[in-house]
């Protein structure tokens, strides 16, 4: 086959590049002259033009090139390449990132070109061009992506296998060369999911303790943003905060968004909680030496040295298993702060063998906020499940604290829609 010109980058079918099944041969990238048609030349095989230049793209560059139809083609493109070519497709797509390709020759010359004016290297980046030796005349394309791990790069190019035409595909980066003279940042437009399990773990009369669930990112989360009441606070690097300052037996609204590298935000994720009740002036059941249902620790919570609280209820003692509980039974049975006590104050009281949990009136319909279930307490520390519920039902239900309803003993499911 005689030689083109410098200026020419074509892959013959003999390169042996695999096509991949991504390839969309209809479509045409956005390159201008995708729509120049096949030159009738005696020289060459590959040569695509127009009788005069269109007006869809009027900066091609016209240069009387006769066919065997007596007519003059303009086959090149703003930058002396051939349009349909690799090397064309490459100039333009660098030209859409500011840079005027120069003319470098056939794209088997290009890598000895740039060498010593730009960095030539093994090392794959968003906006370099892939460039390889194989075949008579070598081939350019475009890098569009990286993958993670620099181990695969997803190109696109023109006239791969002498076909004309655009293609996009995925490949080794170990296919190719690569030219550095206008890379582009990767550009990062995934923002991370939304954090989840959202609970408030610890309640105190004046801070709120939320922890939750690590969001997810396709490069890494790099912070999260807290909000009180929907005013930004904070930030934190751990997907736990500790609300401080606060007022007692106050309801607040707790959030948290997570965010990239890049500043992307996942939506907010909020949840309600209420504060510990305010400190009693006077201690109505004042500490006592020994604890006895006669001198008034019935209905008190004691706690241990140890942290370890109990509620007595009824003669019998019952665990408390969680911080928020403990302030639901200060609020709800009218407890007091929990009372220091030693293992000698809590022996009169036996175990009942179960936790305790917030005493609502009978038959309270309640929902942990943030939390899907709804549950039917009883005064008797048991619940159910509900399974199903009226639209005129649902009015009713209580709003609590996530955990608040975890104390109750679940003894089977009802349903409030028959």
């Amino acid at each position: 086959m005689v030689a083109l010109l410098g200026a020419v980058g074509l892959t013959l079918p003999s390169l042996g590049f695999h096509s991949a099944a991504d390839a969309r041969s209809s479509d045409t990238g956005g390159y201008p002259w995708s729509d120049a048609a096949k030159v009738p030349l005696d020289k060459w095989a590959y040569d695509w033009g127009y009788a005069k230049c269109p007006t869809s793209a009027p900066n091609c560059k016209r240069k009387s090139v006769k066919g065997k139809d007596g007519i003059t083609y303009g086959l090149y493109d703003p930058w002396g390449y051939y349009f349909k070519n690799c090397t064309s497709w490459v100039a333009w797509k660098l030209s859409q990132n500011g840079y005027s390709m120069p003319a470098a020759g056939n794209a088997k010359q290009w890598d000895d070109y740039f060498t010593g004016k730009v960095p030539v290297n093994s090392r794959p980046a968003v906006g370099a061009i892939a460039q390889t030796n194989a075949g008579a005349f070598g081939h350019v394309a475009y890098v569009d992506a990286v993958s993670k791990d620099g181990r695969s790069v997803t190109v696109s190019d023109y006239n791969k296998a002498g076909t004309g035409r655009y293609d996009i595909r995925t490949e080794p980066a170990s296919n190719y060369t690569y030219i550095h003279v206008k890379d582009l940042a990767s550009v990062d437009r995934q923002p991370p999911s939304a954090p989840t399990r959202l609970i408030v773990n610890s309640v105190k009369t004046s801070a709120l303790t939320l922890t939750w669930k690590a969001s997810t990112d396709n490069i890494g989360v790099s912070r999260y943003q807290l909000y009180l009441n929907g005013r930004h606070i904070a930030g934190s690097a751990k997907a736990a905060y500790t609300y401080s300052g606060l007022k007692c037996g106050t309801p607040y609204t707790l959030g948290v968004q997570a965010v990239d590298a890049a500043k992307n935000q996942s939506g907010v994720r909020s949840i309600r909680a209420r504060t510990a009740a305010c400190s009693q002036v006077s201690d109505p059941h004042p500490p006592l030496g020994k604890c006895t249902p006669s001198n008034g620790c019935d209905n008190r919570i004691l706690r241990l040295s140890d942290g370890r609280q109990f509620w007595i209820h009824g003669g019998r003692s019952y665990w408390i298993p969680s911080p928020v509980i403990s302030a639901c039974i200060q609020v709800r049975a009218g407890t007091g702060a929990p009372l220091a006590a030693t293992s000698a104050m809590l022996a009169p009281y036996p175990s009942a063998g179960r936790n305790a949990w917030c005493p609502y009136p009978d038959g309270t319909l309640v929902q942990g906020i943030g939390q899907r279930e709804v549950w039917k307490v009883y005064a008797n520390g048991t619940r159910h499940w509900v399974t199903c519920i009226t639209t005129a039902l649902r009015v009713s239900v209580l709003r609590v604290p996530a955990g608040e309803p975890d104390g109750h003993e679940t003894v089977g499911q009802i349903n409030l829609c028959s």
